[in-house]
């Protein structure tokens, strides 16, 4: 979504964090943890349910604790029981048009160059090793070692010491390499953050 708006109103951001997320258009994923799955599983779930621990109990097996956690924020109390608040269908219709843009001419050839950055979850299956270094020709990205595609979730510490720029955290790109601004690889060890690129590669 957010590159999305980048695309169609460049002048009006100075910074624009894209997390986990495919430029150019795709298949949906099904693998387990995916957007797409995720929608599945929690349109899957009859509502409504009798408890906060209920919803817990069917989506922790498949995603983790830390997900459903973060899923069970979304429920409401109501007559009956506990329901999403969440507007399923119309998040299907967003993630099927999502899956047919492509974004990567916003990437690559930018109305505001270096506003643009990319964080990636480095146990995450969105992105392929071709589409990371195509990244990282032109912009910086930054990895979480650690985390899979659901960064604020599985690394939210990590995530938080990218973007508030605490982490000491250097992102690299190509071009800026090829302009003589090379920077070393960091890795802060009690975050797994590290740069897809390195020093003299």
């Amino acid at each position: 979504m957010a590159l999305t708006y980048a695309a169609r109103r460049p002048r009006t951001l100075s910074e624009v964090w894209i997390l986990d997320s495919q430029p150019g258009a795709r298949v949906p994923e099904a693998d387990v943890g995916s957007p797409t799955a995720v929608l599945s599983l929690l349109e899957a779930i009859p509502q409504p349910l009798p408890s906060r621990q209920a919803f817990r109990e069917r989506v922790q097996p498949r995603l983790g604790r830390a997900i459903a956690e973060w899923l069970a924020m979304s429920l409401r109390a109501g007559n009956g029981g506990y329901r999403l608040t969440l507007d399923l269908a119309a998040i299907r219709a967003l993630l099927d048009d999502y899956s047919r843009l492509d974004l990567w001419r916003a990437v690559e050839d930018p109305v505001r160059p270096g506003a643009i950055r990319f964080v990636v979850g480095g146990r995450s299956s969105v992105l392929s090793d071709a589409d990371r270094r195509r990244l990282a020709e032109s912009v910086p990205v930054y990895i979480l070692e650690r985390a899979g595609h659901w960064l604020h979730a599985d690394d939210p510490e990590g995530l938080l010491a990218v973007m508030s720029g605490t982490s000491n955290e250097v992102a690299c790109s190509d071009r800026a390499r090829r302009a003589g601004r090379a920077r070393r690889r960091l890795r802060l060890d009690g975050f797994g953050l590290g740069c897809v690129c390195d020093k003299g590669r």
